[in-house]
């Protein structure tokens, strides 16, 4: 509730429409806020040091709020950063989100220690364990540019659940072979598939497959319209269109031009 208000200091003193718009659009002081993580772009590192970063230490200062300077960082777009488990980073004139290493190697570390901890649970229960964490993560960065990211967390999964099988038939004197035969399968193209077989109610043998982050289809995010209000009675037919397309199919045809601008407006290069 403190940060909402800081979008409209920004304007009033970098303003995009009214007297002065031409300075403000120049300087491309643009806020991205959520919870209490927020991004400032501009145009250049002289314009963050010397007049945003004093204008919103001072407003939080007044609201009781300090700005941690360790934390707080002023980098060029080309060396990229870090929100939200995602890194953004400028690759000559195309900007790229994907998902972070720390957050790569964090997600890595929780399913490592899962699964180190149930050294002798079911093959079927670890799988019930894991793939509602694999699918969560998976979602979260669906719409950033995150498949070789989702290839290397599958690999790397593969990799424990491996050491994990060994370790489980380590005192049978068990081989590679017949290892990989008990634990892994194939389906389709797909080999090495890690599975567990479980009962049903009616008594039948069910069999459970992990997940693969991979699977999950990347869907660039639709931007949602800034003067689209949810209660605005003019505004219906644009929500009932938007929910229409469900969130895991792309755009038509149609919104797919109307987004192709014709005219790109500056990239802001300097993110505090």
């Amino acid at each position: 509730m403190t940060l909402d208000a800081m979008e409209s200091l920004l304007r009033k003193h970098f303003p995009v429409r009214g007297p002065g718009c031409t300075v403000g659009k120049k300087a491309c002081v643009n806020l991205v806020l959520y919870a209490d993580d927020f991004v400032i772009t501009a145009r250049s590192k002289e314009l963050l040091e010397s007049q945003v970063l004093p204008l919103v230490a001072e407003y939080l200062r007044k609201r009781g709020l300090e700005l941690s300077l360790e934390k707080t960082k002023i980098t060029h777009l080309r060396d990229g950063f870090d929100f939200l488990g995602q890194n953004i980073r400028a690759f000559g004139d195309r900007t790229i989100i994907q998902p972070s290493k720390k957050n790569i190697a964090a997600f890595l570390s929780k399913i490592r220690k899962r699964i180190k901890a149930n050294a002798a649970i079911a093959p079927a229960a670890l799988v019930r364990m894991l793939n509602p964490k694999i699918r969560g993560w998976a979602n979260y960065h669906r719409h950033a540019c995150s498949k070789r990211a989702f290839s290397y967390v599958d690999s790397q999964i593969f990799k424990c659940l491996m050491a994990w099988a060994r370790r489980r038939h380590k005192r049978d004197g068990k081989n590679r072979h017949w290892i990989v035969d008990k634990h892994f399968g194939s389906q389709g193209n797909r080999r090495w598939w890690f599975f567990g077989d479980d009962e049903t109610q009616k008594g039948a043998c069910e069999r459970l497959w992990l997940l693969h982050a991979a699977s999950t289809p990347i869907v660039r995010h639709l931007k949602v319209r800034s003067d689209a209000h949810p209660y605005a009675p003019e505004c219906k037919e644009y929500w009932e269109n938007r929910k229409r397309k469900a969130p895991y199919s792309l755009p038509d045809q149609g919104n797919r031009i109307a987004f192709n601008y014709t005219v790109r407006p500056p990239r802001p290069d300097w993110g505090v």
